[in-house]
């Protein structure tokens, strides 16, 4: 696999922003090391590049790498199991102070913004690629 070894991207996002590992970006993209691997969790591919990013706070859960709850069929298959979930991983992401939580699986973050819709509180998901892209407030 080839890496981009570059982190300045000339991105601005001044904002706290909250840090959800996924699953799939940890365990099948081997973006980071999940806390179940041997030494540890360690700093994430995703963690390093916001960490680049102008003005942006970046607020870390007290579980990084926690299921989102989602995991595609099962969330149709156990969708109060999948709900329940959610809105523990939305409650300790909301209690970061993060206005936003981003991550690079896209379905981790709808399934946390219709739980935040439906609870009304929560960080406002934002793909990654929106913050690298970003030249200040969205």
């Amino acid at each position: 696999m080839r890496e981009l070894r570059r982190v300045e991207l000339g991105a601005r996002f001044p904002h706290r922003v909250a840090l959800l590992e996924s699953c799939h970006g940890l365990r099948d993209l081997a973006l980071g090391r999940p806390s179940e691997a041997a030494g540890g969790p360690g700093e994430s591919t995703t963690a390093r590049l916001l960490g680049a990013v102008a003005g942006l706070e970046l607020a870390r859960p007290e579980r990084p790498d926690e299921c989102c709850g989602f995991g595609g069929a099962f969330s149709v298959e156990f969708p109060t199991v999948s709900g329940r979930i959610g809105r523990a991983r939305l409650r300790e992401l909301a209690d970061t102070g993060a206005a936003y939580v981003t991550s690079t699986d896209v379905s981790c973050l709808l399934h946390l913004d219709g739980l935040r819709r439906r609870e009304g509180y929560g960080p406002e998901p934002i793909h990654l690629a929106e913050v690298l892209a970003a030249e200040g407030a969205p």
